[in-house]
């Protein structure tokens, strides 16, 4: 989910989301289909990475 990486400036670093939005993300997986776990932090990890994988090598 590209979602996972759009984070707010004070969080920027981190790539944590704040408690709510984490809350909507887990939200919209869930109607995507996806099974984000009782884990959410770990499932956003996983989507992050998933994301910025996906980017490599696409052109610019």
């Amino acid at each position: 989910m590209i979602s996972a990486i759009v984070v707010n400036s004070e969080n920027l670093k981190s790539q944590v989301l704040a408690q709510g939005a984490l809350s909507g993300f887990i939200e919209c997986a869930r109607r995507l289909g996806l099974q984000p776990g009782e884990d959410h932090s770990a499932f956003l990890r996983q989507q992050q990475i998933a994301t910025f994988d996906w980017a490599k090598g696409r052109p610019a």
